[in-house]
């Protein structure tokens, strides 16, 4: 029963309101008399509202420039492409003016980053692992990253020669070798350990490698990807860096927070390719070098190949040429395998 109170001051006992609605207890409540006032419903908590990244397709309120011509077309935020480049070019006319002074100042950031943020580098990974671990046993773990009612454009074969070949490919080819056998032979504080025996020391470098190019490696790739293809595929957001803080600071994406994110992306990316393009570069001239002495290892060779891959980028890019990635990882199979 519930207990209400009256205009008067007076409290009177009724039948919840549940029970009132169910016809089976019509008889029971006609035995009782009615109260001497009209009875109103209790008021009801609205529930709590849903964020909006946990319902429906989030509307995309960036600001975009569009133009095209016949297939080919263009969509850019103003904001970030032309903050970028200014940043970019910036950079790389210090780079030329300045070489010396440049190159003494990367070392400086270099060691100091390295001596102060390594923990946090290792420690970060370790916890990421562990996240994605968790989602993957979770209830999450077989929520499709598209819509429920999509297929996947390609398989999984498929998609595991593509990260391969575009992901850590060329890096893998050198480093696969080159990273042992530096921390191998130092200076580091293995080797530096005259107490140490060779055989820890050679041990230590191939965990050292383990960890670049291991679970740990792989761990930022699987984190970015998992947010990016969840909030672009399935919530219809823009595949940018700044829809990945979508659920912590909500439209602000759409401010200068969200062009200064994007921006420091592209920025990153930007350097990251870049090594990875001049180590690949500087195999294949060496490769060429090793099969015919007349092309030399030289800074004009290396601009050459790099010419010819930027203009081989935009042919390899269409997906009717994904078939290019399979036969890379087969071909890489067999030549590990005949060096074994």
């Amino acid at each position: 029963l519930h207990e209400t109170e009256r205009n008067d001051g007076a409290r009177c006992s009724r039948f919840p309101y549940n029970d009132l609605a169910n016809p089976s207890d019509m008889a029971e409540k006609n035995s009782y008399d009615a109260p001497p006032y009209p009875i109103s419903m209790p008021p009801v908590d609205d529930p709590p509202p849903r964020p909006s990244w946990a319902g429906a397709v989030i509307k995309d309120k960036s600001v975009w420039f569009k133009c095209g011509c016949g297939p080919l077309k263009l969509r850019l935020n103003p904001v970030v492409t032309i903050g970028a480049i200014i940043v970019i070019v910036a950079f790389i006319l210090w780079c030329v003016l300045e070489p010396v002074h440049a190159l003494k100042s990367f070392n400086s950031a270099k060691s100091w980053i390295t001596y102060t943020f390594t923990w946090l580098y290792v420690g970060s990974q370790d916890v990421w692992a562990l996240v994605i671990i968790a989602i993957y046993f979770s209830k999450y773990g077989n929520m499709k990253l598209g819509k429920d009612d999509e297929e996947p454009e390609y398989n999984d074969g498929t998609w595991f020669c593509m990260l391969y070949a575009c992901g850590i490919g060329v890096g893998l080819f050198f480093f696969g070798v080159a990273e042992p056998m530096w921390h191998y032979l130092g200076p580091n504080r293995y080797t530096k350990d005259k107490y140490m025996p060779d055989n820890e020391v050679a041990q230590w470098a191939i965990n050292l490698t383990f960890f670049h190019w291991g679970i740990h490696g792989w761990i930022v790739y699987v984190i970015i990807g998992i947010i990016l293809g969840f909030l672009t595929f399935r919530k219809g957001m823009p595949m940018t860096m700044k829809s990945c803080f979508y659920p912590l600071i909500g439209d602000r994406i759409y401010g200068w927070m969200g062009d200064l994110i994007d921006i420091f992306s592209i920025l990153t990316t930007l350097f990251g390719v870049c090594t990875s393009l001049g180590l690949g570069t500087m195999q294949v001239n060496k490769g060429l070098n090793y099969l015919n002495e007349n092309i030399e290892v030289s800074t004009t060779n290396q601009v050459i190949i790099i010419w010819l891959s930027l203009l081989l980028l935009p042919l390899l890019s269409f997906p009717e040429l994904v078939w290019v990635s399979d036969v890379y990882l087969k071909s890489v199979l067999v030549l590990v395998w005949s060096s074994c």
